[in-house]
């Protein structure tokens, strides 16, 4: 596809709207000009007509575009400043050595996925979130049916409800008493500005974008680094090129799925026709290779 000229027209999968037809965009310059037009839009938030999963819930940030979605964001990035996050390192430096030398301690052979790019993971977004850790399980299954990408919409809107129950304890928990996490800082400087189905829709935002993704960038990560030993080696003889060793690995793994937008007008995307109303499927994996 990113050899022939135009752009194809394929039926793919949505996890709310079953098979629908879309502009499929693999070549780098089209993907990066998608990224770009503001004419290409997530959502235009919830749809009452179509079942409550994940992605048609209040406060999930990807339901909606332009001034509502500008009004969400506004409200956690406070919390995902340099200062902030840095504030984590000294928990999450201490989870990664605990993993790691317990790791050792069981060898000579373990489980990667098991032991350690899904539990980082998970126990990082409970510090973030200031939730039990003992969810981190439920948490876990429940997102990789969200993010499986082939589920039925009876599987999404179970995963979804189990997950929003569990959500909404720790909402009302925070409504109550504000913790030091994400929510309980939300809910001291935006409390009276948001539902609580938007904080609802905030914590699980943040759960699964930040749980599944983390956890397969990881493994894959290693994998990528174990089938090239020479980059390997690289990474491991000069620590000051780990920045870019990450670039790297996100570019060549593109770990998320590809993307969905809706266009709200007519599009010119490099020379090629985009009507309004047409679903577009962004694949940063085939462009960034």
């Amino acid at each position: 596809m990113r050899v022939e000229d135009g752009l194809p027209r394929l039926r793919v999968f949505h996890p709310v709207r079953g098979e629908i037809e879309a502009v499929v965009l693999t070549r780098y310059s089209d993907v990066r000009a998608a990224f770009a037009d503001e004419r290409l839009v997530t959502g235009n938030g919830i749809d009452a007509t179509l079942p409550r999963t994940l992605f048609n819930r209040p406060g999930f940030l990807p339901a909606y575009s332009g001034p509502e979605h500008s009004r969400l964001r506004r409200m956690l990035t406070g919390s995902f400043t340099v200062r902030q996050v840095e504030q984590l390192r000294p928990a999450m430096e201490t989870m990664v050595c605990d993993h790691l030398d317990a790791m050792v301690e069981h060898g000579p052979v373990v489980d990667l996925v098991e032991a350690f790019a899904l539990p980082i993971p998970s126990l990082t977004i409970c510090e973030l979130l200031d939730v039990p850790y003992g969810t981190r399980s439920m948490f876990q299954r429940c997102s990789q049916v969200i993010t499986d990408g082939t589920a039925d919409a009876d599987r999404l809107v179970a995963a979804s409800a189990e997950l929003n129950v569990a959500m909404a304890d720790i909402v009302t928990r925070n409504r109550a008493t504000p913790g030091d996490g994400v929510l309980g800082t939300v809910v001291r400087e935006h409390g009276a500005e948001l539902t609580d189905d938007e904080l609802i829709g905030f914590g699980t935002t943040l759960l699964v974008g930040g749980h599944e993704t983390t956890a397969t960038m990881l493994a894959l990560s290693v994998l990528a680094l174990l089938r090239n030993p020479h980059q390997l080696a690289a990474l491991r003889d000069d620590p000051a090129v780990t920045g870019t060793a990450v670039e790297e690995l996100l570019r060549h793994l593109a770990i998320p799925a590809p993307l969905l937008r809706t266009a709200v007008a007519d599009i010119d995307l490099n020379g090629n026709r985009i009507d309004a109303g047409e679903h577009v499927l962004l694949s940063p994996l085939t462009a960034d290779r």
